[in-house]
């Protein structure tokens, strides 16, 4: 038993002093021929001055390690230059450093690195690719300087005094589902003027990252171009061009699993974007999404955004953006819609906005504020870049000049989606208040022969789905004006203290009901009160409507500001009641209207000297009935639609005819052939007149002489 006891103890000692021999020998081989061994079976020149192994537990620490290609030609290799000042490997597995030639370590640690990396050409794809012979579980890096290259010198990434830490480190197989090449659990990231090169057209840089308690911080962001305007629209004519800056970005609660990226939160600090437009319309490109994008909360703090051309012209600033949006998210499903996002909740308040819609306007706004619930907008204006002379001038045909404010309009209950590609838009209520719009229009362009939709037929020609529950105007003023060929004035309309409700302005896709019934309640030329009730139908195809209402207490002299340019007339008198009520379509207007009036005188003007032409005035009084009856009879009309011309001028056809028929006779086609004869007659009295005088007088002159 003794002699077994012997036996065993001096087997155990021989295998300790043999692992020991073994130990040390390894030591010693790696001391003296590790450099030989490196020299001969790797590609690099690496050499150091100090090495330390504790062969039991794995570990590793090299000093001032000095790295550089044997071949800097050959670019099949990363390439490496520079010097490490210290580098520790833990717990690192040496059967499989020297059996199967992986490197498997809990940690490593680079200390002070100063590397300059150039990557390698992209290795053949294979079927099977190899497992990574290399793995970390935590990696550490310590105030290092990298710049990496591509393997053509161009740089691709600049970083300086980086450090970093990154926990349970796992590089991944790409496949289908995992397209991330690496998860960890935690992070820490330190650095300085980082430098990143995405592509020929950008550089993107920050003067510092940092971070703390899971966030990552960001500092003096920047995403700038690295070509000249002209340069980038002649190689790039189909895309635009984009400038960012952000004085810190902030990100929280990173995760990174299978193919999706997620944030808790993304804060942008006072951005400033800048997108040059290309004027070449973009070719579609299928979409395509290599990750998935979920952020919880994105937020922009006093946020600007500024659009223009290539030329540097703007077409739209937005100032002091503040927005926040929760639930964000782009996946596959999503960037396949028309709206490439997904969000649940949003907030949006912006300072001033303004945006050049064409050559002839801008379109200004103090004040966004946007939600779920509703859009608000403060002080919204529409103004002209020409004078009514110069916009005249540059239009081809006929067409209006604009000049509308609006102090506030609110938009609620929207819902907005997508079906088939085409957006269906149902709102609840649309309000504008304070509302002064400017309306002109110049005779001296030519007319404008195209046909003109009525408002059904627009509604109806909307190509998606439109429902409007509700639109209300408060508290507005509307004037029209419009400048004839003569050298009269402009005539003048003006409808004050103007308030119109609307109901059911829809496109016609599917809805049950199809009636837009409009109220209007103003007053006509600042001080006659007028009621109008409006109805139309987008479902029926000809068009037919309803338009009923009164006018009361209209001194006749208000509508000189009227009729006076155009018909070279001034009216006296009282207008104190004018009812109407008409139907029409897309063809004519008919219907029967009554007036009260009082006292009613025209007086013809001269074109010339805009006196007062006695005779003729008292000729065509004549024939007006200057008071109507306690209760007058009603008149009917029926007036033909000029189809070139809009639904407001068959309107105007309808009342034109129904005060003719009243102030004249209601067979005011043979009154009104009267009148022209008569005229005519008066016309050639006076031709004959004036020759006489002249003949008188020439005879005269005549016999003075002789």
């Amino acid at each position: 038993m003794k002699r077994f006891l012997k036996f065993f103890l001096f087997f155990i000692f021989s295998v300790a002093a043999l692992s020991v021999a073994t130990i040390l020998g390894f030591r010693y081989w790696l001391k003296n021929n590790l450099p030989q061994y490196i020299q001969e079976k790797t590609p690099y020149n690496i050499t150091y001055k100090d090495l330390k192994i504790r062969f039991l537990q794995g570990d590793i620490t090299a000093s001032n390690i000095k790295v550089s290609n044997k071949n800097p030609e050959n670019q099949e290799i990363i390439g490496l230059d520079g010097n490490i000042d210290t580098i520790y490997i833990s717990n690192l597995g040496m059967y499989d450093a020297l059996v199967n030639k992986t490197i498997n370590s809990d940690e490593i640690k680079l200390s002070k690195p100063n590397l300059k990396i150039t990557l390698a050409k992209p290795s053949t794809p294979k079927i099977k690719k190899k497992k990574n012979s290399v793995v970390f579980k935590n990696m550490m890096i310590r105030n290092g300087n990298f710049v990496i290259n591509r393997r053509n010198g161009f740089p691709l990434l600049k970083v300086k005094e980086l450090s970093l830490s990154v926990d349970n480190l796992d590089f991944t197989e790409e496949d289908e589902l995992r397209k991330l090449p690496f998860v960890f659990d935690d992070y820490s990231l330190k650095g300085n003027d980082f430098e990143v090169f995405p592509d020929e057209v950008y550089k993107v840089t920050a003067k510092n990252i940092d971070t703390e308690n899971g966030k990552l911080s960001v500092k003096y962001f920047k995403i700038l171009p690295q070509v000249k305007l002209k340069n980038f629209q002649q190689k790039f004519p189909n895309k635009n061009l984009v400038h960012f800056e952000a004085s810190e970005l902030n990100f929280s609660d990173i995760e990174l699993i299978n193919n999706k990226v997620s944030f808790n939160e993304i804060l942008f600090s006072h951005p400033k974007i800048t997108l040059f437009e290309s004027k070449m319309k973009r070719k579609r490109y299928e979409k395509t999404l290599p990750y998935e994008l979920d952020l919880k909360n994105l937020i922009f703090q006093n946020a600007q955004f500024d659009l223009k051309d290539f030329d540097g012209k703007e077409k739209l600033s937005v100032k002091n953006i503040n927005a926040s949006v929760n639930n964000f998210l782009v996946n596959e499903e999503t960037i396949k819609g028309k709206i490439p996002f997904s969000c649940k909740n949003y907030s949006v308040k912006t300072g001033r906005i303004l945006f050049k819609a064409n050559e002839f306007y801008q379109l200004k706004m103090n004040e966004l504020l946007a939600n779920n619930k509703g859009w608000q907008f403060n002080n919204f204006s529409m103004l002209p870049l020409l004078s009514r002379q110069e916009f005249s001038r540059k239009i081809k045909t006929e067409k209006d000049w604009y000049n509308i404010k609006i102090a506030k309009t609110k938009i609620s209950g929207i819902d907005f989606n997508f079906t088939n590609n085409q957006p269906n838009i149902n709102v609840n209520k649309i309000d504008f208040n304070g509302v002064e719009a400017i309306i002109f229009r110049s005779k001296f362009p030519k007319d404008d022969l195209s046909r003109k939709k009525m408002y059904s037929e627009l509604l109806r020609s909307i190509k998606f789905s439109l429902l409007v529950h509700h639109l209300s105007v408060k508290n507005s003023y509307l004037q029209y004006e419009e400048d004839n060929t003569n050298e009269n004035p402009a005539g003048k309309l003006i409808f004050s203290d103007f308030n119109l409700k609307a109901q059911n302005l829809n496109s016609n896709k599917g809805f049950q009901k199809t009636l837009v019934p409009i109220s209007i309640q103003c007053k006509f030329m600042k001080t006659s009160p007028m009621n109008v009730n409006w109805s139309f139908d987008t479902a029926r195809k000809d068009d037919f409507f309803k338009i009923s209402g009164n006018i009361s207490n209209l001194p006749a002299e208000n509508i000189n500001l009227f009729v006076q340019p155009y018909l070279n007339i001034t009216v006296q008198g009282e207008i104190r009641q004018l009812n109407f009520n008409y139907n029409g379509n897309n063809t004519h207007i008919f219907g029967d209207m009554n007036m009260t009036h009082k006292d009613l005188k025209v007086s013809i003007l001269d074109k010339e000297t805009k006196q007062k032409k006695k005779f003729l005035s008292a000729l065509v009084n004549l024939f007006v009935k200057s008071n109507s009856k306690k209760f007058p009879e009603s008149v009917e009309v029926d007036a033909e639609r000029d189809k070139t011309k809009s639904f407001f001028n068959l309107f105007w056809r309808g009342i034109e005819g129904g005060l003719k028929k009243t102030l004249i006779s209601k067979k005011i086609e043979q009154k009104e052939e009267k009148i022209k004869k008569t005229v005519e007659k008066v016309k050639e009295i006076k031709k004959k007149v004036d020759e006489d005088k002249a003949s008188f007088k020439k005879k005269m002159n005549d016999r003075f002489k002789k």
